[in-house]
Parts: C-alpha cells; sequence; structure tokens
C-alpha cells in the first residue's frame, strides 16, 4: 500500500480543512513502514513499563491521574510528535506537492495524535479510578491526564518546524555515517525543549497539589479552569510561532526531507 492508495482530486487540498482529511490519513497511516502507529505502540509500551516501576518502587498504585500523565507524556515525546514533518516522508511529500501548506500538515497530524492518545490516557485515566478504589476525583484526574497535550502538541509543532529530518529505517541510517550527527542534534531537540520549558508548562498544576504521586488535592473550578487555560494559551503561542516559521520554510523542506528520491 502506497500514499497514492489515498489519493485526492487535484486542488483539494489548497480548500479542504485539516479535520475533514482526518479519517482519510488514519486511513493512509496503516500501512508499511507504519512510522505513524508504530512508533505510538513503542512509546505505549514504554508508558506502561513506566507504570508499572512506579507502582513497584513506591509499593502502591500511582494516583489514576498520573496514568493518563506518563501515557500522554510519552506519547507526546515520540517522534510522531515531534518530527511530524519528516515522519513518513512519502506522505507527506505527496499531501504538499498536493496544495496542502505545511501548517496545515502539523495541524492535520495534531488531530491524529489528539484523535489516538486523548481516548487512551482517558481510558487509563477512569480505569486507574476502578483499580484504585479509593476517593479519587475523576474530573481533577481527568484534567490531570489531558493537561500535556495543548503544551506538548505546541513543543512538538516547534521542534517539528525548527529542525525536521527525514525518517528513515534503523538499517538505512547505520549506513549513512554522514547524518548521525545532524540526526542526534535534531533528535535531542525536544528533550531539550521539554526542559526548558517544563516547569513553565507545569507550574499552575504544581501550584495546585496536583501532580503529587498519592496526594489527592481538591481542585476547585477556578483551579481547573486556570490549568486548563494556561495550557491552551502556551500550546496557542506555540503552535501560532512553529505554523509561521513552517510555512516560511516550504521550499527548503522540499529539498531536504521531501525532495524525490
Amino acid at each position: 500500500m502506497t500514499s497514492n492508495d489515498f489519493v485526492f482530486e487535484e486542488g483539494d487540498l489548497r480548500k479542504i480543512p485539516a479535520s475533514k482529511l482526518l479519517f482519510k490519513e488514519l486511513k493512509a497511516s496503516v500501512r508499511p513502514p507504519y512510522w505513524f502507529f508504530g512508533g505510538i505502540a513503542a512509546n505505549l509500551t514504554l508508558a506502561l513499563l513506566a507504570i508499572a516501576w512506579t507502582a513497584f518502587t513506591h509499593k502502591t498504585f500511582p494516583r489514576p491521574g498520573l496514568l493518563g500523565v506518563f501515557i500522554s507524556g510519552w506519547l507526546l515525546a515520540d517522534v510522531t510528535t515531534t518530527n511530524q514533518l519528516g515522519n513518513d516522508p512519502e506522505r507527506a511529500g505527496y499531501l504538499i506537492r498536493g496544495g496542502m501548506v505545511p501548517s496545515t500538515l502539523l495541524k492535520l497530524r495534531n488531530l491524529m495524535l489528539f484523535s489516538i492518545i486523548a481516548p487512551v490516557a482517558v481510558a487509563a485515566t477512569i480505569i486507574g479510578e476502578s483499580i484504585a478504589k479509593s476517593n479519587h476525583h475523576l474530573a481533577s484526574d481527568l484534567i490531570i491526564a489531558l493537561l500535556p497535550f495543548c503544551s506538548g502538541l505546541a513543543l512538538g509543532n516547534l521542534t517539528s518546524a525548527l529542525a525536521p529530518y527525514k525518517q528513515i529505517t534503523l538499517k538505512e541510517r547505520l549506513k549513512d555515517r554522514r547524518s548521525w550527527i545532524p540526526w542526534m542534534l535534531k533528535a535531542s531537540l525536544p528533550y531539550i525543549l521539554s526542559s526548558l520549558f517544563l516547569p513553565l508548562i507545569l507550574f499552575p498544576a504544581y501550584s495546585a497539589g496536583l501532580l503529587r504521586p498519592h496526594h489527592i488535592a481538591k481542585v476547585t473550578a477556578l483551579t481547573g479552569a486556570v490549568i486548563i487555560l494556561w495550557s491552551i494559551f502556551l500550546g496557542v503561542i506555540g503552535s501560532s510561532i512553529a505554523f509561521r516559521i513552517a510555512d516560511s520554510r516550504t521550499s527548503k523542506y522540499l529539498n531536504t526531507i521531501w525532495k524525490e528520491s
């Protein structure tokens, strides 16, 4: 199955909003080499291992809201999020040559990520509530679980726009020795940005006591609104900058990550 198995009529991509392309793109991503879903599956496994390790070391089940944070946090740290323009370069190149601008491609892949990761994070939180069997607050735990999304996707958009790289198999990467250092530098950028901005992103949640592993803080409507609006605010600012950068570099991307092989 190739990109051409999910084609659009000429000129369609200039007019169709990202939301209307979502289902077709999800179908197109279910094909070898499974860049999109492969990354999500691998990081979901790591998230579950992290949850198990936390439960083992603390000798108790983590707060349900943190289950969603583990899952959404791990998944949003993946190359699927942080290299959206270089991940699945064949499909991305096809969409761009069909008239889609890079900012629309980023928005489309944001929607794909949210439509897959958010339900998993929410389900994990609800299951965690049922397992814990204690007086947890589902509303506050769901806020915690969804907290990484706006800011996490914004960081992913920024790294995707600033330092995209063509995703190739590990075997091909090992053969191309000249690409090792640029690849490692670009791959480390998401972790650098996350380390720099994480305190800023999580500051309201820390202040409200929501991120303590086994402490249940009472969350008022005002506190919840502040935390959600803060995450949305950072997400909008970060993504807006990323969209401008991406659209200004279209020709550069076409000559590097999306060039014909």
